[in-house]
């Protein structure tokens, strides 16, 4: 056998195993009698189509094993073993008898057990065969078969019939279905026997489905779970998410809602197709009903699916990270964003602020700025975030633990990088939000209450950016790190003069619109801003190549982003997170060596669809060949 089991999908259905158009009229068909020595077939096979059993949860169906395989195998640029694990799932004599240029299929089978207990899991996979008589007579004289019924046969793999390389964990049938034959393996003969007639004869309506992998899942019983739990579900997993018991009815409320989603919750799809040049997939999650916030957010203005906005394709061609959003409804985000706000509220008057002593007319006017905050989540938007690599590489060479300080700082300052997001809200607002934030954080009640904080940043508006656009508000963020130098002949550190690092934030008006452009280095921002205001014709994202899908296609939301600017950070997490000569000295640009490495960008898009009761949303994500590369490369960098 040369060829892997179907994309990685069904190759997971291993240690699953180890451990525990559209068809004509369906009948309900959802097990057979299990097998005895005396049973008999019977002389007619009823090839009908069946209807998927309700306890089927998941679905992976692979239209080409071996096909699809082979091209993983190319893509990932070596070869991929099948002998291991097809030989787990059926043995390796019956692995002989797979036809892997044919499709294959598993399907996951949930049952209620009530109470307080999970659904008890199993899984069923189906193989083609090459011909279902040779087949037969094969299996015949190496195991023997007892008939099922219907024509269909279990392969007897216990005491003398067993041969060196069974599989130890799979019950297997042979059957007849509507595409010749198939071998069916489960953990034991029960689910076997349930999933055989939907795996044999109920697959008819995947013979429309284009895509190389498709996977459909269904809430099946878990839906009766959730209904009957949820009250335990939210107050167990809030316990677990932090923040003390302040914050409990927040998770609670969050919880509460993901619950009520997966109730309105109908299907999700997956379908993925893989080519020598660009591999393809789409999620679709339908709904009904609107019983969850999370459901109306996400399925809530199908009408508003449009293509990507001339605002967004004015941002930098040299973007690692790119998106964009049409825009909430303010209304439904008023619940959350008051539970919120209550929710830090309390935590700041029960202590959450080590050592602090907040006021409780300072505690209102923080909590009045995080909401004013949090309704500007409801506008559309764009962002990007990029770095300078010509300017950051030759910045970054050489940096140890033992660098200068400036050294280190300067350094920092453009492996950070930009960011740029765009708002459709006038500038005036911004800056009075900006404005409220700062006059809070400068009480020198509040300074004196947030001492508790190491280190807690210095936001203030400064004067002039160098070279910023006119009209430009110039807001700094400022940390200061502790910086110490360790003696190893005394075996005593000794205090150094801190490492400051500021993120310059300008806030730069364009009619009804302002574009708010942060780095850790002044020139680069400034630089910045006055590319975007520029709305060159060149260099931007309405001429980078591989982003026809965000150009051209009705979205309500979409990006990319570069297997670089995956690992990246942002600038404000260089500005607060880590050691500065740490995070300096251990390859900061994760080994790019060029302005153009790691940067192939994955698109992904976002729209909703509704109608006939039903609303869904589809998340597509296309993966270019060489961004596999990329991301197998640039990988253990990010996670290091």
């Amino acid at each position: 056998m040369r060829h892997a089991f179907p994309l990685i999908a069904l190759a997971i259905a291993v240690p699953f195993f180890a451990c525990g158009g559209s068809p004509p009229t369906t009948h309900e068909v959802t097990s057979l009698p299990s097998a005895t020595a005396s049973a008999s077939a019977g002389p007619a096979v009823d090839l009908s189509p069946v209807a998927m059993p309700d306890a089927v949860v998941v679905l992976i169906h692979a239209a080409h094993v071996s096909a699809s395989s082979d091209m993983i195998a190319e893509w990932a640029g070596q070869p991929i073993d099948v002998e291991s694990p097809l030989a787990e799932l059926v043995g390796e004599r019956i692995a002989k008898l797979v036809d892997l240029d044919t499709s294959g299929d598993m399907v996951m089978i949930a049952e209620d057990r009530g109470a307080r207990q999970e659904p008890e899991v199993r899984f069923a996979i189906a193989l083609s065969v090459k011909g279902f008589d040779s087949a037969k007579a094969l299996l015949q004289g190496e195991y023997g078969l007892l008939p099922l019924g219907n024509g269909a046969f279990e392969i007897t793999r216990t005491g003398g019939h067993r041969h060196e390389g069974d599989s130890d964990f799979r019950v297997c049938a042979l059957a007849p279905s509507d595409s010749g034959g198939r071998i069916v393996c489960s953990h034991d003969a029960t689910s076997r026997d349930r999933a055989l007639p939907y795996l044999t004869r109920g697959l008819g309506s995947l013979k429309s489905v284009k895509s190389d992998l498709h996977v459909e899942a269904r809430p099946g019983p878990f839906r009766e779970m959730v209904r009957r739990e949820r009250s335990s579900i939210m107050q167990s997993a809030s316990r677990f998410m932090g923040g003390g018991r302040d914050l409990r009815a927040v998770w609670e409320s969050a919880l509460a809602d993901l619950c009520d989603g997966f109730l309105d919750s109908e299907r999700a799809t997956l379908d993925a197709n893989i080519d020598a040049k660009l591999g393809m997939a789409d999620l679709k999650v339908t709904a009904k009903g609107s019983r969850g916030l999370v459901t109306r957010i996400l399925t809530g203005h199908p009408e508003r699916a449009e293509p990507a906005p001339a605002s967004f394709l004015r941002l930098p061609a040299d973007s690692d990270i790119a998106f964009f959003g049409h825009g909430l409804d303010a209304d439904q985000l008023v619940s959350p964003k008051n539970e919120i706000v209550k929710g830090i509220d309390s935590a700041m008057a029960a202590g959450a602020i080590p050592d602090g002593n907040m006021k409780d007319a300072d505690r209102k006017s923080i909590t009045d700025a995080l909401g004013h905050t949090l309704d500007f989540i409801t506008v559309p938007f764009v962002y990007a975030r990029g770095v300078d690599i010509g300017k950051a590489l030759p910045a970054v060479a050489g940096l140890t633990e033992t660098s200068e300080a400036a050294k280190i700082r300067a350094g920092l300052e453009q492996a950070g990088g930009w960011d740029i997001i765009g708002v459709e809200a006038t500038s005036d607002k911004i800056v009075a939000l900006v404005k409220e934030w700062t006059s809070i954080l400068a009480r020198a009640s509040v300074v004196t209450a947030l001492k508790g904080l190491d280190n807690f940043p210095t936001l203030k508006i400064a004067g002039a950016a160098r070279n910023a656009p006119p009209g430009t508000v110039h807001v700094t963020y400022v940390k200061s790190h502790d910086d110490v130098e360790w003696n190893a002949t005394t075996g005593k550190s000794k205090k150094r003069p801190p490492i400051v690092l500021t993120l310059h934030t300008l806030i730069v008006p364009d009619q009804t619109r302002t574009w708010i452009v942060s780095a850790l280095d002044e020139a680069t921002a400034s630089a910045r801003a006055r590319m975007i205001l520029a709305n060159a014709q060149t260099g931007t994202l309405a001429t980078l190549a591989g982003l026809d899908a965000l150009r051209a296609g009705r979205l309500n939301a979409g990006g990319f982003v570069t297997p670089r600017g995956a690992g990246m950070g942002l600038p404000l997490s260089w500005l607060l997170n880590g050691n500065p000569r740490y995070r300096a000295s251990t390859d900061p640009l994760m080994g790019i060596s060029s302005q153009s490495q790691y940067t192939t960008p994955l698109v992904f898009t976002y729209a909703e669809s509704g109608g006939s009761g039903e609303s869904a949303f589809t998340f597509g994500l296309r993966i270019p060949r060489p961004a596999l590369a990329d991301v197998m490369q640039v990988g253990p960098r990010i996670f290091r």
